[in-house]
């Protein structure tokens, strides 16, 4: 089931822009910054002594090209799962309309939809095995 909160996924149109602006303004530290594939890259910002939380800078252009199944159109909510085929099974079993598997480089995930057709993404974390 859900343990938490892992990430709020903001689709940016600059990534360096948007980390400059968490950063320098806002006060946040990049926690991560790494390749993920041809000309992309992952971006991730939140407060220095915040473990739990974090804010992911997606380039909107390339993230709605690669991407189908995502709306970017608003942030994602991103929730960290263990037993992630349990929480699929559960979700179904409750009405939940829930999407595909999908197998990335952060890990396997699927979206489920709310009332209102809000997309979510629920993901069983692989971050310790991606190459930074």
């Amino acid at each position: 089931m859900i343990e938490r909160i892992e990430e709020i996924t903001l689709y940016v149109k600059d990534q360096d822009v948007s980390k400059e602006f968490w950063t320098k303004k806002i006060g946040f530290i990049v926690k991560e910054e790494h390749p993920l594939g041809p000309n992309m890259k992952w971006v991730e910002v939140g407060p220095a002594n915040d473990e739990s939380t974090n804010i992911v800078l997606y380039d909107i252009n390339k993230m709605s090209i690669k991407n189908k199944i995502i709306d970017v159109s608003h942030p994602s909510l991103l929730f960290k799962a263990v037993k992630i085929e349990e929480t699929y099974k559960k979700f179904k079993e409750r009405g939940i309309k829930v999407g595909e598997f999908l197998e990335l480089p952060t890990g396997r995930m699927f979206t489920f939809k709310d009332p209102d057709g809000n997309s979510y993404i629920v993901r069983e974390d692989n971050k310790g095995v991606m190459l930074h």
